[in-house]
């Protein structure tokens, strides 16, 4: 609730805390004049509910921030803030304000906030660099080491210019047309100079000098500038040492290529995958998740274009359908009630070894903690059903083989799961060793992690136990033909929509994940990942290291090469897909991807060896 306080109780508090304690005079009671007392204890309404971001400052008390799902993000005490990252990067405040200690708490609007921004130099550099830690500790947490987009991406306009002799009124005038708060001055096409607004406030009007002073008067001259090749992070760092605002962009020639801000760099990291996943865990209904799967195209090319691993590419791409999964469950959980048992949402395929690209279709399951009664089954088959309607329309369709949780088959017990592999391994006929392809990689998503855990370790076990299986799987595998003739040529696909071209998932990558699959069960490997999975019969010597870098080179330039081809697709208004015109990539890539798919054949003539035993 709100609370009376004095207004020179106010003052002295700001004016002994950072940045407060370095604003004017003027500018120091504005906030104070503006700020909003309120007393909290634990019966107050929590104030990060509000719609609108604001920064708060506790002035007493003891508090902590907590996410939606309850996990800790910080301890609060006298001096400290928070809000401030919904106010920097736009979204609206989700996290929830834990009382522990009864207290104040000072509120200040964000129009006050932006405008100090704009008018004291050391009040933005000290949030701007607060922000930019928070940035880097968000890379860490979604494993984004190598997103990092580089500065001449995110120019999209030309530069305003004007020149060397001009007036300040033209300058000013300029700028206003244009919209921009800073201009760089040329004089015969070189950059020399540069004029903000500040400059015209503190320079011009502050000093009283004529709008018909020159710009070169009053103008920075020689600005510190950056080249288009270099990244964003080293332009925010080059802007938070030398306390600027605004770095010109010079392309390889030395040649202007525009301007670029501090609140440019941060408003680019709303395309970052954190923000991405911060929306859609604080979306509120379902149209809102479709809205924000739409920028998912944006989010491969952005990870391609920043030298993003495809290992990593595809785990932040999964990380996205993960979280969009959940939200899609908790959204149905919200319509339908709790759910009358324990439960978890399993994810199969390339989502559940974090292998997703831009054209995924769906692969997913319920395993129930026990047998459900008539109505426990129709309230999971109504959630299933809203979340692979959910699914489809962000964009990952209905599957063709129906492999989805709506699919009563698909939404069992643990002992009914047990029952299927043991049928699997036990029976293995063409249509068991399908499913066994598609439902031995398997994720929780959502729910009881530990029913999972136990429903794959048993399945491992019987798995490796069975040499007819993993012979008969081998079998199966063989049947993916590596598109390439005896003359080391490409086998193209020969009439159809797809004419002439090489089918990269399932001519390539498929096979491979597959190879792998087979190796993983024999011996009892619990990761999921295709990478990972080699990596692990390497350490354990199960695989020579030889074969292992050969397969996961393969593995790594194939999927490159798909996520470059969808990238392209998306470019150009079409539907990703998985079908590249060898005329399309350079002789050098057309002969790396010879090379791949050899690396594959030989694999599928050790798989053979190795696994069938004379049995074919």
């Amino acid at each position: 609730m709100s609370a009376p306080t004095s207004i020179p109780a106010i003052t002295d508090f700001y004016a002994a805390l950072s940045p407060f304690d370095e604003l004017s005079e003027a500018l120091l009671q504005q906030v104070v004049q503006s700020t909003e007392v309120f007393f909290c204890d634990q019966s107050s309404h929590p104030l990060v509910d509000f719609h609108d971001p604001h920064l708060f400052v506790i002035r007493s008390g003891e508090y902590e921030i907590r996410s939606q799902s309850g996990r800790l993000i910080d301890r609060l005490a006298e001096g400290d803030q928070f809000g401030v990252p919904s106010l920097l990067s736009g979204e609206e405040p989700s996290n929830q304000l834990v009382i522990l200690k009864a207290g104040l708490i000072y509120r200040v609007s964000a129009n006050v906030f932006h405008q100090l921004r704009r008018d004291d130099d050391s009040f933005e550099r000290f949030y701007t660099k607060a922000y930019a830690h928070r940035l880097a500790q968000a890379d860490r947490s979604v494993s984004t080491r190598s997103y990092n987009q580089s500065v001449g991406s995110i120019i999209t306009r030309k530069p305003a210019t004007v020149t060397l002799h001009a007036e300040v009124g033209e300058a000013a005038h300029i700028m206003q047309q244009r919209r921009v708060s800073s201009l760089l001055v040329l004089h015969e096409d070189t950059l020399v100079g540069i004029l903000t607004d500040r400059d015209l406030r503190n320079r011009v009007l502050a000093q009283g000098l004529s709008h018909t002073t020159a710009v070169a008067d009053v103008m920075t001259m020689q600005p510190l500038s950056i080249q288009d090749h270099q990244s964003l992070t080293t332009a925010l760092s080059l802007m938070l040492e030398h306390d600027i605002h605004h770095l010109p962009v010079l392309d390889s020639s030395r040649q202007v290529m525009g301007m670029i801000t501090t609140n440019d760099v941060l408003q680019t990291q709303m395309s970052h995958p954190i923000f991405l996943l911060g929306r859609m865990r604080k979306a509120n209904r379902r149209e809102q998740l479709i809205q924000y799967s739409a920028d998912l195209g944006n989010l491969l090319w952005q990870l391609m274009r920043s030298g993003t691993s495809v290992y990593e590419a595809g785990k932040i791409f999964t990380q996205v359908t993960d979280v969009l999964t959940r939200r899609l469950i908790e959204l149905a959980i919200e319509q339908l009630g709790s759910p009358p048992m324990s439960f978890a949402w399993m994810a199969f395929g390339s989502q559940a070894r974090m292998e997703q690209a831009a054209n995924s279709d769906q692969d997913n399951g319920i395993l129930l903690s026990a047998q459900p009664s008539e109505d426990q089954q129709a309230y999971f088959s109504q959630l299933a059903a809203q979340v692979n309607a959910g699914l489809d329309a962000c964009g990952f369709i209905y599957c063709p083989g129906d492999v989805m949780a709506q699919n009563p088959k698909w939404c069992v017990s643990s002992e009914q799961w047990i029952q299927y592999f043991t049928d699997w391994i036990g029976t293995p006929e063409p249509k068991a060793l399908l499913h066994a392809s598609i439902f031995f990689d398997m994720r929780c998503i959502y729910g009881e992690q530990s029913l999972v855990e136990s429903l794959q370790q048993q399945v491992l076990s019987m798995a490796a136990d069975n040499d007819i299986f993993l012979a008969l799987m081998t079998q199966n595998a063989l049947e993916s033909q590596i598109p390439l003739g005896f003359f080391k040529q490409f086998v193209l696909q020969k009439d159809g929509a797809q004419k002439n071209t090489l089918d990269l998932k399932k001519n390539g990558l498929l096979p491979l994940v597959e190879i792998t699959r087979i190796h993983a069960l024999a011996a009892q490997t619990t990761a999921v990942n295709t990478l990972e999975r080699l990596n692990t019969m390497a350490a354990e010597k199960y695989l020579n290291s030889d074969d292992v870098a050969s397969l996961t080179d393969s593995y790594r330039f194939i999927a490159r090469l798909r996520f470059e081809h969808q990238i392209q697709c998306w470019q150009q208004g079409l539907a990703a897909n998985n079908h590249l015109a060898p005329d399309a990539i350079s002789r050098l890539q057309q002969k790396h991807l010879k090379s791949a798919f050899s690396v594959l054949a030989d694999a599928q003539q050790g798989l053979k060896m190795r696994y069938t035993r004379g049995l074919m």
